[in-house]
């Protein structure tokens, strides 16, 4: 169903004569971190196609021997069937004993994270070959754990805001990724606008200098670095 959904998105929005278009996002936000997308599929019902893919990830991840899994996990499993009725709760408490998950989760997100990168890229490259793909625009580091999965964009759109230009993390996501990056979101509140700044995740400074201020030095130091292709504020 989702790679038909993405097919049909992708022709419906595909704009492959548009000589004013750079590209297209696959997504806002989705969050790729390790144990989000765990407990998020742990959580499924039995028998949905996501928690059958979960069974089957830990199923050839153990070599099909439920008694490895079972020193591993320190369970009494009579198969991995009964997996299926496990949930984030089960695992859980299986970490509060002491059993390291971190592994399987890293691996088990890093192959959702690939099927999600092939059937997004392979939709708009067959709705529109002529344009770019510019990514998810992932929040913050919630990619991090599994970010070399995401080779087939031919950019990597990142939303961040904070006290200071995320360099170190992207220095990180281009080492592993070898891909441009856009800063897709960021921007910062100040209190003499007479908003409340209730809502919006950037920082709130004092006044519209100060507000200059950090969006200067921000800039000033992206555009120093040879991945940087560009960016995006938040209003």
């Amino acid at each position: 169903e989702f790679e038909r959904s993405a097919r049909e998105v992708a022709q419906r929005n595909a704009r492959p004569k548009d000589p004013l278009l750079v590209g297209y996002f696959t997504d806002n936000e989705v969050d790729f971190n390790v144990d989000v997308v765990f407990r998020e599929y742990s959580d499924m019902a039995p028998n949905e196609p996501g928690k059958l893919a979960l069974v089957n990830f830990i199923k050839g991840y153990y070599g099909d021997d439920i008694n490895a899994l079972n020193r591993n996990l320190g369970t009494r499993l009579r198969s991995f069937d009964e997996l299926m009725d496990y949930t984030s709760r089960e695992f859980q408490y299986m970490e509060s004993k002491g059993v390291d998950l971190r592994p399987v989760k890293v691996a088990f997100t890093l192959e959702v994270a690939k099927r999600y990168t092939e059937v997004t890229v392979n939709a708009i490259k067959a709705a529109d070959p002529n344009h770019l793909i510019l990514g998810s625009r992932f929040a913050g580091d919630n990619a991090k754990g599994v970010i070399e999965a995401f080779r087939g964009f031919d950019v990597i759109s990142n939303n961040y805001y904070g006290e200071n230009p995320p360099i170190g993390y992207f220095n990180f996501i281009h080492s592993k990724v070898g891909k441009p990056i856009l800063l897709s979101e960021f921007s910062f509140r100040a209190m003499d606008t007479g908003h409340p700044n209730t809502r919006g995740a950037g920082i709130i400074v004092g006044g519209q200098a100060e507000r200059a201020g950090y969006v200067k030095a921000w800039l000033i130091n992206m555009l120093q670095q040879p991945w940087f292709i560009g960016y995006m504020w938040w209003e």
